[in-house]
C-alpha cells in the first residue's frame, strides 16, 4: 500500500494505548496521538475492519497535549500516554472503564467514580523487567521499542523508582566489559521503596556459573538481598544470597519472594489497600477469604488479627510468603493453600467477605459460579483489565449480586493500564 497521508481528527484513547480517529467511516488507531489533535496520518496497515496509522505531522495540537518528560518516550514501549496531560489520562481511564461496562456487560447505568490519581506520576515503578542483549562493548538493556522486539536502551527511566535506576546504572557498568559468551537475555530489577531491600534477576540462554559475579554485587550493594540466575534453556534457577525482599505498605511489612506478585506502585498501593478495606468493611466475627491473594496484601491490611482469614493462590511461593507475613503480623486464625477457586471452595466452605484479585484474564463464568459458592455478603473484585472485568460482572449480576461501587485506581501513570476496584453485595 502506498503510504499516503490523510487529515485525521483524534477523538478518543483506546484500551491498549493507541488513540482513535476515523477515515471514511473506518477506525484508525494512531500511536502517540492525543484526543483533540488534528493530524496528518500515514496509513501503514489496513487490517480490514480498521486501519493502523502513524503521525506524519501535527497540524493542530490538542489543548491536552504536553511535552513528554522522557527523551525516548516516542520510541520506548514502556509508556504510551506521556504526551497526554495527566489529568486527562485519569478522565480517559474512567471513560474506558465506563464504556467497557456499558458495551460488554450492559450495566452502563452504574456510576464509575473518578479515577484515583497516583501520589506521584514519576519514580513509581519498583520493578523493571528489561530485555537485554550482549554486544561487543558490553550489555545493552532497556524496553522494547513500540510494537517491535527492538531494544531501546534506557539510561535512566523517569517512571522507575530511584533504587531501580541505581541498580540499572550499576549493572550497566558492571557488565561493561562482558564477553559475548555470557548470553544474558533479560534483567529483572526489584527494589523496595520503604525498606532497604532489592533483588536482581539475570536470565541467560544457557548455563553459566554466576557465583563470582553475584558475590561481588552483594558486597558492592548493601541493600541488595539476593541475585537470581534463571537458565532459560533448562528453566532452572540458582539463588545467591536471599531469594526474598521486603516492603512496607500501610504500616505492615511484607516478605516477597522474587517470583511472588506484589503491586509495583507502592505509594498508590497505600490508597488501594485503604479502598479495599473500606469496601470490604470487615466485622469483628467475619470470615474473610482472599482469592488469588498473593502474599496477603489485601486481606492482611483489611482484616483484624482475630478474624479468620483464608487465602488461596496458584503460586506456592506466594502462599508461603502470606503465611510468613500473617504470622509476623500476629494473625491468630490464618490459613493459606495453593489452590484454584473451586478447590478452595471445597477446602474452606464459606466466607462473609470475599476478595478476588485475579490475573489479567479475569475469572470467566465457571470461576464466578465457584466464587459465588462462598456465599459472601460482600465481594471486592480488584481487576487489571476492564474488558474481562465487565464480562465477569455480568456473571455476578446474573448470580444475584449487585454492583455497588466501581472505582478506577491509577497504578500505572502514563500507560493505558487500569486497576479497577468493584464492590459487589449479595441481593
Amino acid at each position: 500500500m502506498a503510504q499516503s497521508t490523510q487529515l485525521v481528527s483524534v477523538t478518543s484513547l483506546a484500551y491498549g494505548g493507541d488513540a482513535v480517529g476515523h477515515i471514511d467511516g473506518k477506525v484508525v488507531f494512531i500511536s502517540g496521538a492525543v484526543p483533540g489533535d488534528e493530524l496528518r496520518v500515514r496509513i501503514v496497515q489496513d487490517k480490514g475492519s480498521f486501519l493502523l496509522g502513524e503521525i506524519d505531522e501535527i497540524v493542530t495540537p490538542s489543548p491536552n497535549r504536553v511535552e513528554p518528560f522522557c527523551p525516548i518516550a516516542s520510541r520506548c514501549g514502556g509508556c504510551q500516554w506521556q504526551a497526554v496531560d495527566y489529568g486527562e489520562q485519569l478522565e480517559w481511564k474512567r471513560t474506558i472503564v465506563r464504556e467497557s461496562l456499558r458495551r460488554i456487560s450492559d450495566i452502563g447505568s452504574v456510576e464509575v467514580e473518578p479515577c484515583i490519581p497516583s501520589p506521584s506520576d514519576r519514580g513509581y515503578r519498583t520493578v523493571a523487567r528489561y530485555p537485554a542483549r550482549v554486544k561487543t562493548k558490553g550489555l545493552e538493556f532497556g524496553y522494547y521499542e513500540r510494537k517491535t522486539h527492538t531494544i531501546t536502551p534506557v539510561e535512566n527511566c523517569p517512571v522507575a523508582a530511584e533504587k531501580v535506576n541505581e541498580l540499572a546504572s550499576y549493572l550497566r557498568e558492571f557488565f561493561g566489559e562482558i564477553t559475548p559468551d555470557l548470553d544474558i537475555t533479560e534483567l529483572t530489577l526489584q527494589a523496595s521503596v520503604n525498606e532497604p531491600s532489592a533483588i536482581v534477576g539475570i536470565t541467560t540462554k544457557s548455563q553459566h556459573d554466576l557465583s563470582g559475579a553475584a558475590d561481588i554485587m552483594l558486597k558492592d550493594i548493601p541493600w541488595l538481598e539476593g541475585v537470581v540466575h534463571h537458565n532459560g534453556h533448562s528453566n532452572k534457577k540458582q539463588y545467591y544470597g536471599k531469594h526474598v525482599r521486603h516492603e512496607t505498605v500501610s504500616g505492615k511489612k511484607f516478605r516477597i519472594r522474587e517470583n511472588s506478585f506484589f503491586q509495583i506502585n507502592v505509594g498508590q498501593a497505600e490508597k488501594l489497600t485503604s479502598l479495599v478495606a473500606d469496601m470490604l468493611d470487615v466485622g469483628e466475627k467475619d470470615v474473610v477469604v482472599d482469592g488469588f491473594g498473593g502474599v496477603g496484601l489485601f486481606s492482611l491490611t483489611a482484616a483484624g488479627k482475630e478474624n479468620a482469614v483464608h487465602l488461596y493462590d496458584s503460586s506456592r511461593p506466594a502462599v508461603k510468603d502470606s503465611t510468613h507475613n500473617a504470622k509476623n503480623m500476629g494473625f491468630t486464625s490464618f490459613s493459606a493453600c495453593k489452590a484454584d477457586t473451586p478447590t478452595a471452595l471445597e477446602l474452606i466452605g464459606s466466607a462473609d467477605k470475599l476478595i478476588l484479585d485475579p490475573p489479567r484474564q479475569g475469572l470467566g463464568p465457571k470461576i464466578v459460579t465457584a466464587a459465588c459458592g462462598f456465599g459472601a455478603r460482600t465481594i471486592v473484585y480488584i481487576s487489571c483489565n476492564p474488558t474481562t472485568l465487565a464480562r465477569d460482572l455480568k456473571s455476578f449480576i446474573d448470580a444475584g449480586y449487585t454492583v455497588e461501587r466501581v472505582v478506577p485506581v491509577d497504578m500505572f501513570p502514563h500507560t493505558y493500564h487500569i486497576e479497577t476496584v468493584v464492590k459487589l453485595v449479595k441481593a
